[in-house]
């Protein structure tokens, strides 16, 4: 493993306005493997190292997001610096990845409880496709 969690860079950018690109660029570094490949490929050991000096979970819900899963970020920056202007360089201390998928943030958790979740989500969904 090369790519450690505290080896990556994060950005803030600013887009140069390239309307080739329709104004935009990427998101991220984008992913090498799958996430299904990452999590055979690799341990909780192996988490723990690559993430050595962040603060995130380290169990084995999160091996897919080892670094090295990843594209070189630098590598990536490069491709699209005529897309954006980098303005800050951020080291990365803190990732948080959420336990709780079944969260709907446009939802208050005192409306709908853990077990009445996947009916409404099925009931809103259902509108949303009924209104199309």
């Amino acid at each position: 493993m090369t790519n450690t969690a505290s080896d990556c860079d994060n950005f803030i950018m600013r887009g140069k306005g390239s309307p080739e690109s329709f104004n935009s660029c990427s998101h991220g570094a984008g992913r090498t493997m799958s996430r299904t490949k990452a999590k055979k490929m690799f341990t909780v050991d192996n988490q723990i190292k690559a993430t050595e000096g962040v603060e995130c979970r380290k169990d084995a819900d999160v091996i897919d997001e080892i670094p090295v899963a990843y594209k070189d970020i630098d590598a990536v920056m490069w491709a699209q610096s005529d897309l954006v202007e980098v303005v800050h360089v951020l080291k990365q201390v803190v990732c948080v990845k959420d336990q709780e998928p079944w969260i709907d943030l446009k939802m208050p958790t005192a409306q709908v409880s853990r077990q009445e979740f996947p009916t409404q989500r099925r009931k809103s969904v259902k509108n949303a496709k009924a209104k199309l």
